[in-house]
């Protein structure tokens, strides 16, 4: 049965179940009106026999028994008088049946009807002979006689059983209409539902595996109150939340695209130029006419471009590690013994361009890989050296801030386009997108940056404009170290 309930659809089960509640509210309300009109009509009957019975002794203990002196009792009423010896005479007028035929009661059954009522409480008895149930009630005379007084109990019957039939047949009626309205309210108010499962399907229809996919549907808006609102609000919360993931998967994508041709256009050109200097050797030693002259250059210009090609080796390998969260060393390392050297290197390598230097007089320790720090400085710098024209001066401060160590390099260059502020630190970005070797490296230097950085728990912000561009480092200082 449970199973068999579990396959019905929802629609169904919500109807059986309103008409079930309102079958037994329609029963629970008939039996407690049944009973009630009962108890009342019982009472009633009770209070006539009472006033009956009592009318009908205070006249016989007067001596009076004419059916004037008795009084007229109501219809189909039955009083007899039982005497101390056991005879029964029954008194006027005479008991009539519901065809108003005059019947004579059995002295059998008098006497029996007496017995059966020893106490004065009203009660009900089937006698076969009055042809259904009467109430009777007793009372001892004075002469040591008993009274014995019935009313007919058909009519309450009667009007029980009509009430049972109208309760029935509004029973009957309202089931149908609750039935009939019931499955119109429900279709009305489950139909949000419908709404969303058709667009779950179109969802569950849809290509969701080629490049640039997502989920772009949304089930409808419905009041947030509801059950139904609070449902579809959560699902395109899921459903953002998966497009979210699918963005998040396509750009992935589409910079890994962008990696590998970058990587590949990178490695093409010294591969190029290695292989031209190689060919261009070997036509020469098969011609017999080799001149060490170009020999010479050639293997020069050989070694330079593996040297560059191993240096953009170097940078991926060292990108991929950091991805992997290989860790770092973790040594202490002083940032401004680091500021210092680099602005030697930088001197030393460019000449166009002022440093100013600015370090603190005590040292600010750090722990982290010193190799990799030196590189992030090393990038830095060289960043303004590719990026600014001669003449552009250059800042490198180092300072403590708020329990960090905090590492800025300034220039007064032309800036940084607005257009690119957000893909500086992308892996071989350039906003030169022609790739001329002259317009700076090959777009790594500030992404490596930016993971070694990720990679010692800091952070790197980038502020430019036009004449003022600052790329600030902030690095957590060695607690322990820093202790006396």
């Amino acid at each position: 049965m449970r199973a068999l309930v579990a396959r019905q659809p929802l629609r169904r089960r919500v109807l059986a179940l309103v008409l079930l509640l309102t079958a037994v509210v329609l029963l629970a309300g008939g039996l407690a009106t049944t009973n009630a009109l009962q108890t009342y009509l019982l009472r009633r009957t009770d209070q006539q026999l009472s006033q009956l019975t009592h009318q009908t002794a205070s006249a016989l203990e007067q001596g009076e028994v004419d059916d004037a002196r008795l009084g007229l009792p109501p219809e189909g009423a039955l009083r007899f008088l039982v005497s101390g010896n056991g005879s029964t005479s029954a008194l006027p007028p005479t008991w009539r049946d519901r065809k108003g035929t005059p019947v004579e009661l059995p002295t059998a059954d008098a006497q029996k009807i007496a017995r059966d009522l020893p106490g004065s409480d009203p009660q009900t008895l089937d006698v076969a002979a009055l042809c259904g149930p009467y109430r009777f009630a007793a009372m001892t005379l004075g002469d040591g006689s008993r009274l014995v007084v019935g009313l007919p109990l058909h009519a309450m019957e009667e009007t029980v059983r009509r009430l049972l039939i109208i309760e029935l047949a509004v029973g009957e009626v309202g089931l149908v209409v609750t039935a009939v309205l019931g499955s119109l309210l429900i279709r009305v108010g489950l139909s949000p539902l419908a709404r969303i499962t058709a667009t779950t399907g179109r969802i569950a229809s849809a290509d969701l595996t080629g490049p640039g996919a997502g989920v772009r549907l949304r089930v409808p808006e419905f009041p947030p109150q509801t059950e139904v609102g609070q449902l579809g609000s959560g699902l395109n919360h899921m459903l953002d939340a998966i497009d979210g993931s699918f963005d998040a998967r396509n750009e992935a994508e589409s910079q890994l695209r962008q990696f590998i041709a970058d990587a590949s256009h990178e490695l093409r050109t010294p591969l190029a130029t290695i292989r031209g200097y190689a060919e261009l050797s070997e036509r020469s030693r098969r011609k017999g006419d080799l001149d060490l002259a170009e020999m010479s250059t050639a293997m020069r210009r050989i070694a330079d471009e593996s040297a560059r090609m191993s240096l953009l080796v170097d940078d991926l390998l060292l990108l991929a590690r950091l991805d992997q969260g290989r860790p770092l060393a973790h040594n202490e390392v002083d940032l401004c013994r680091l500021a210092v050297d680099a602005a030697n290197d930088f001197r030393v390598r460019d000449d166009q361009r002022p440093i100013r230097l600015d370090v603190p007089a005590e040292a600010l320790i750090v722990s982290g890989d010193e190799a990799r720090l030196r590189q992030v400085l090393a990038n830095l710098l060289a960043n303004v050296h590719f990026h600014t024209p001669p003449g552009t001066g250059v800042d490198l401060r180092v300072v403590p801030d708020d329990g960090d160590a905090l590492v800025a390099v300034h220039d007064n260059g032309p800036g940084v386009p607005t257009a690119s502020m957000t893909h500086v630190f992308d892996r071989f970005y350039r906003g030169d997108t022609s790739r001329n070797r002259a317009s700076g490296g090959t777009g790594l230097g500030l992404a490596i940056v930016q993971a070694v950085v990720d990679a010692h728990h800091g952070s790197v912000v980038l502020d430019s404009t036009p004449g003022s561009t600052t790329v600030s480092v902030r690095l957590p200082l060695d607690r322990a170290a820093s202790l006396p």
